[in-house]
């Protein structure tokens, strides 16, 4: 079975509210769905818009099940809202090779 992958462009305009109230409860949660942080950085070079500027994550997960499994997490979802709210996203899910 293929991993999965999301990639993550997220801009916030206060990244310690952003970490506390999003980032932080979201990492068991990823954790408990065999979730790993394969890359983060600030230093995020957009070639064609639209897409938020902040910051890139991209996040590798053993399935595309557990990777879905991850998204609908009872203790995921409210997360979601709180990142709506504290800036602009955009995530993009696929299947690795």
């Amino acid at each position: 079975m293929p991993k999965a992958y999301i990639n993550a462009f997220i801009e916030t305009p206060d990244f310690p509210a952003f970490y506390a109230n999003y980032i932080a409860p979201s990492a068991p949660i990823l954790e408990r769905h065999g979730g790993v942080i394969l890359a983060a950085t600030n230093e995020v070079d957009v070639k064609e818009d639209p897409m938020p500027k902040g910051f890139a994550v991209l996040f590798e997960f053993p399935s595309k099940d557990a990777l879905q499994a991850f998204y609908v997490d009872p203790e995921y979802v409210p997360l979601i809202e709180v990142r709506r709210a504290q800036g602009a996203s955009a995530l993009v899910s696929f299947p690795g090779t």
